[in-house]
């Protein structure tokens, strides 16, 4: 033997510990190729997590392996070893551990990458036009379709503006990253910015343009990502009325803080489930319990995703109703039925979280088309979506230009 790559996994429980996913920190496995180097002659390789150039380097120095190993950073980007060589390490496009390589697999049919649309389409994908000429496009929206988008017509050699009503850069990606563990979130969204800044895009936050000052701008394109808003079904009586109904991003943004109380979360997607984390925390003494109208918890969600967050819920004492549909909410309790049986309960409680996705936020109605001829609707704008959704699409509507 030559050298000793040492590795991870494991079959003793539900979590993911050859794929991380994103709740994993850096180097959380580093103990493992550290004993193994004190043990043989040979030099010892490892991948650990390893995000970073200055984090590998770091494992270097500590002695904890000789070689730093990483292979899904190389999906994000494959010139991630030549950025961190040449000391570009703010140009590299990093990968946030967000499983869409594994979740998307079925749909696409072979490896994508969320934050790198390119990954996996190498061979259909035509090189990128440079035919902007130096023409105006205006981005509607900060979040991660936005923001890609506003890039890749850079690219392209377009003059960008993009306007975010928002005094910050985010949209969706913002709540994320608010939520448990999530961290990582942030590297995007800083990198995200980073190239638009990079490329030459003209970020304005704070501003949400009026049709009239769209029109004085006489854009050659415009790309909507003006994103979503979280849905409140019209068919759940009461929902829009009661004053128990509320929406994730005030639990996670703080806007709200539920503390000894009876709280149902309506939805188990991740962002349902990650409010539900933040609901059951100890400290809030909360008594949180999660309906969902499918026949199985979290629906569509990559499985070590599903499994990181649900195992810290049954450590809570969440409780999990699924085939439960939610009917109606009245002031203080609400009405749900078994979707198998068509048997109706009564709930009592304080609130009502309903995290059942979201609906484009159309702040512009049908009236983009009066301003300009080319208007390309991203993101949630057109649909709710997750982060592998959001970046595709602001990345191919760019190229639609």
């Amino acid at each position: 033997m030559d050298a000793i790559n040492v590795t991870a996994s494991g079959t003793d429980s539900k979590l993911s510990q050859s794929v991380e996913p994103m709740y994993y920190p850096q180097g959380w496995r580093k103990h493992l190729p550290k004993a193994v180097k004190r043990t043989v002659p040979l030099p010892v390789v490892s991948v650990a997590l390893i995000r970073d150039p200055a984090y590998g380097e770091k494992l270097l120095e500590e002695g904890v392996l000789d070689f730093v190993a990483s292979a899904r950073s190389h999906l994000a980007d494959p010139d991630w070893g030549n950025k961190a060589r040449q000391g570009r390490e703010e140009e590299i496009l990093p990968c946030i551990s967000c499983m869409a390589c594994f979740g998307k697999y079925e749909q696409a049919g072979h490896i994508t990458c969320a934050v790198n649309p390119e990954t996996g389409y190498e061979a259909q994908l035509p090189p990128l036009p440079r035919d902007g000429e130096g023409r105006l496009v205006v981005v509607l929206g900060g979040g991660p379709a936005g923001l890609e988008g506003a890039w890749v017509a850079a690219r392209r050699g377009f003059r960008v503006i993009l306007f975010e009503k928002a005094p910050q850069l985010g949209g969706q990606l913002l709540l994320a990253a608010g939520t448990p563990r999530k961290e990582k979130i942030q590297w995007l969204l800083d990198s995200l910015c980073f190239r638009c800044r990079q490329a030459g895009v003209e970020l304005r936050t704070g501003c949400a343009p009026t049709l009239k000052e769209l029109g004085r701008l006489s854009p050659y394109a415009i790309l909507d990502a003006t994103g979503g808003v979280p849905g409140i079904p019209a068919a759940i009586q009461g929902a829009r009325e009661s004053p128990l109904v509320c929406t994730p991003p005030a639990v996670i943004t703080g806007a709200l803080d539920i503390r000894e109380e009876s709280v149902v979360v309506v939805g188990s997607g991740m962002t349902g489930l990650e409010t539900a984390e933040l609901l059951s925390d100890r400290a809030r003494n909360n008594a949180v319990l999660v309906l969902e109208a499918a026949p199985r918890l979290a629906p569509g969600v990559q499985g070590s995703n599903r499994n990181g967050v649900t195992a810290v819920l049954e450590v809570n004492n969440v409780v999990f109703l699924c085939n439960r549909t939610l009917t109606r909410v009245g002031e203080d309790r609400i009405w749900f039925v078994d979707s198998q049986t068509g048997e109706e309960y009564v709930y009592p409680c304080d609130r009502v979280v309903l995290a059942l996705g979201t609906v484009p936020a159309r702040p512009y109605g049908d009236r983009l088309g009066e301003v300009c001829s080319r208007v390309i609707p991203v993101g949630d704008a057109v649909k709710g979506g997750q982060i592998w959704d959001a970046v595709h699409a602001g990345y191919h509507g760019a190229r639609r230009i």
